[in-house]
């Protein structure tokens, strides 16, 4: 069935937002921020000369270079870093304290990370060498990745919603509207959650297909086995979004002969198509001694496995901490974790309406699947709203399972003890996007359902971009990102 002009139109419109959006934000924010970025960055260096790092190795020569112009302004306010600094001569105690810190800080703990990222980053690196980029700002080319890495989301996005509301211009319209506009600023730097949206996209788009009568079973297991091979080569913390793929794929090779169209040149496909994760799982158990490659990292963190007696100790077996693991989490999950003078650049107002909203539009999104009679559609939302939850189990169980060691948390931006780290989840976008529309529009009174549902969600993009503004005003005014200190 073809579309009215006027809905690509607006898809492209949508997808040059999210691009531009991405463009402007990664250009005012300073190089180096507080998300590692620059031990991701460093990856990428060694990704660009060919080198895949098989150890927690010491950063590439040229980080310094590309990276001296950062900012303090992520970690410290004014009255500190415009301070001038008292010179007093350590103690011996304390110099080896300060060594020993320096050791760890000189082991880039993310260089064992699954390699999509990295080697995508690398050789956009690598490009822009070729190209010419000047040294200063090679930093922020890199960033600008990001912008393509969107407006491929919010195609996808898109065909997906096509592909499954042929007949509700909303259901097909609001997905990749809220993926453009959605502030999850992991997008505003160099990070490998970036690409695992376009990532578990492909698989999304994948099952779609091959849930319909009408396209390639072939080609279906194909895409579904690249995007399974794609979203675990991206992140470890997508593993819970494969684990609910698979049963998934299972069905569909296990229908009645009539039904499944070809089980067994389906199943061989996407195994083969999915194979090289299980070459990477492989060779990171025979090259360091466990399947993820995260052991190292886990160990030079301070992190390490709590005895099971210990678990129920945690906060998430209280009202209180369930409370505080969902708002964090949920709040992260929308407008991300970058801060400013060290603190979160968030609203306590506008995180309310990301934390209680998520779960209202996921409760109208589950109350409307049961009356929905199409089974292509119901089960994709099933799907989107259990991978949804998995990553949030995986995110409450992994804060349960490990001691953080000295750190108290897994990272020092939260006060929770444990994952609530929404960059973790965003592999999830894409579903989380059909599913949060579905649920708009579950919510809209019947009567003018399109114009209810329509308005709710320009509210709701409307809040976001008013919110994200404001918050905004001290990142753009920085003297040390690229709008004041130029393309040099």
């Amino acid at each position: 069935m073809g579309r009215p002009k006027s809905e690509l139109l607006i898809v492209l419109a949508l997808m040059a937002f999210g691009a531009i959006r991405v463009l402007v934000f990664c250009a005012a924010f300073p190089v180096n921020n507080n998300i590692d970025e620059g031990n991701h960055f460093d990856v990428a260096i060694f990704y660009s000369r060919g080198v895949v790092p098989r150890t927690l190795g010491p950063h590439a020569r040229e980080l310094r270079r590309w990276t001296q112009n950062w900012s303090p302004e992520f970690l410290s306010t004014p009255e500190v870093y415009l301070q001038p600094q008292e010179i007093v001569r350590p103690t011996i105690e304390e110099q080896v304290k300060a060594n020993v810190a320096l050791q760890k800080i000189e082991r880039n703990h993310e260089m064992l990370e699954p390699p999509l990222y990295y080697a995508v980053a690398g050789a956009w690196l690598a490009l822009g060498e070729l190209l010419r980029v000047p040294e200063g700002t090679m930093f922020y080319w890199v960033r600008f990745l990001n912008a393509l890495v969107l407006a491929a989301t919010v195609c996808l996005g898109y065909l997906i919603a096509r592909d499954l509301f042929p007949d509700r211009t909303f259901l097909r319209l609001a997905p990749p509207a809220l993926l453009a506009f959605i502030p999850q600023d992991v997008l505003y730097g160099i990070n490998d959650d970036v690409l695992s949206p376009l990532s578990f996209g492909l698989v999304c788009l994948g099952l779609v297909r091959w849930m319909s009568a009408d396209r390639s079973v072939l080609g279906a297991a194909a895409l579904t086995g690249l995007g399974v091979a794609a979203t675990g080569l991206t992140k470890m913390t997508n593993l819970p979004l494969i684990a609910v793929t698979l049963p998934v794929v299972a069905y569909l090779l296990l229908r009645p002969v009539g039904r499944a169209r070809r089980p067994l040149a389906a199943a061989l496909i996407f195994v083969i198509c999915a194979a090289p994760l299980a070459a990477w799982l492989i060779w990171n158990k025979l090259t360091l001694g466990n399947l993820t490659g995260s052991a190292a990292k886990l160990e030079l963190l301070g992190f390490s496995p709590k005895p099971f007696s210990k678990w129920f100790e945690h906060p998430l077996f209280s009202l209180t901490g369930i409370k505080d693991f969902w708002f964090e989490l949920s709040a992260s999950y929308w407008r991300g974790e970058i801060t400013w003078y060290r603190k979160p650049i968030a609203n306590s107002w506008v995180d309310c309406v990301y934390a209680c909203g998520t779960l209202i539009l996921l409760a109208a999104a589950t109350l409307g699947v049961w009356k929905n009679q199409d089974a292509r559609q119901r089960g994709f939302l099933l799907f989107g709203l259990t991978g949804f939850w998995a990553s949030v189990a995986f995110l409450a169980l992994s804060s349960v399972a490990l001691d953080f060691g000295e750190m108290g948390t897994a990272s020092p931006l939260f006060g929770f003890p444990g994952f609530v780290c929404g960059r973790l989840m965003s592999g999830t976008l894409i579903p989380f996007a059909t599913v949060s529309a579905y649920g708009i529009a579950t919510l809209s009174p019947r009567r003018h359902s399109a114009a209810w549902s329509f308005g709710i969600l320009g509210a709701l993009c409307g809040m976001i971009v008013v919110s994200e503004v404001w918050l905004h005003v001290l990142v753009f005014q920085s003297r040390w990102n690229l709008f004041h200190s130029g393309w040099r």
